[in-house]
């Protein structure tokens, strides 16, 4: 369903009557350093950049809970970071949105022929 300003497609809205709607964004990290750590994006995206700015304003403006979940895809990495050598204005906006409010989680995840398999929380780090 589209959403905010933007007309964003959500990947998840986690509904409680109890609680702040949740807008759950979901990116895939499959690029790695030799050192274990992954980065996000591979490759220059305006539609990445578009999505960080739909859940800024969900947190700013709409009083919502704003989450951007990395499914890291590859056993070697430990720790994600922002690809700012491919996307120098993503690794802004990133660090910008979650100052304002915009949770960042990563888990490792294994594909499977059914689903996926969830592994362990991995550390997002954005120096």
């Amino acid at each position: 369903v589209p959403y905010g300003q933007q007309r964003s497609r959500i990947d998840w809205l986690l509904d409680d009557q109890n609680a702040p709607a949740c807008y759950l964004e979901v990116k895939s990290v499959t690029t790695s350093l030799e050192s274990g750590v992954g980065l996000f994006p591979d490759a220059v995206s305006q539609r990445a950049l578009k999505h960080l700015k739909e859940l800024r304003d969900c947190v700013v403006h709409g009083g919502a809970r704003g989450v951007l979940l990395f499914c890291v895809q590859r056993p070697d990495i430990h720790v994600v970071h922002p690809a700012d050598a491919i996307d120098p204005a993503y690794g802004r906006l990133l660090r910008d949105v979650m100052r304002e409010g915009v949770e960042v989680l990563a888990y490792g995840v294994e594909p499977t022929r059914t689903g996926l398999l969830w592994g362990p929380r991995i550390g997002v780090h954005y120096p």
